[in-house]
């Protein structure tokens, strides 16, 4: 019994290495859906025109580890139940896209929390509202307004480069 098992092991031939980080890594074909039984809303940090900006804790566990990320949760404003299904199509089509795409934030997934679409990201600490609060006056350098400005129009331009 035990010579036919290790007989079916699979050879280090059969496995591919990935550099980075864990979150880089998503499989091909990888649902973009998250329970929303993992994800703990935490306090909301912001509101804009689509909906709400919740800080969360998405906790992952298996056999072999326990994990607990912050991540950033944008709350869509309700949507009526015929329209749901062509957002939630567009959102997967979305998600495979931004897959590899190192200057768009990283999305983790999308969910349903008390009926609203819910899109779940890595959390980066800081914004540039943080920062204007921090500062006497509120007013930003220009080396760093311009470096922002850099980041935010590299984003554009990769996000545009991959069709999105």
């Amino acid at each position: 019994m035990a010579s036919t098992i290790a007989a079916q092991k699979p050879d280090d031939s059969e496995y591919e290495i990935i550099e980075g980080g864990s979150e880089s890594a998503l499989a091909t074909g990888t649902s973009p859906w998250m329970n929303s039984a993992t994800l703990k809303l935490r306090h909301r940090i912001g509101r804009g025109p689509f909906g709400d900006v919740w800080l969360a804790t998405h906790h992952q566990s298996t056999e072999d580890y326990d994990e607990h990320h912050e991540v950033a949760i944008k709350m869509l404003h309700p949507i009526k139940e015929d329209q749901r299904k062509v957002v939630v199509d567009k959102f997967e089509d979305l998600f495979s896209k931004c897959q590899g795409v190192e200057s768009v934030c990283l999305l983790r997934g999308v969910s349903s929390i008390s009926g609203r679409i819910c899109i779940i990201m890595k959390f980066y600490e800081g914004c540039v509202g943080d920062k204007m609060a921090r500062l006497r006056g509120g007013k930003l350098s220009l080396p760093d307004v311009l470096r922002d400005l850099g980041a935010a129009l590299k984003g554009v331009s990769d996000s545009q480069s991959q069709a999105l």
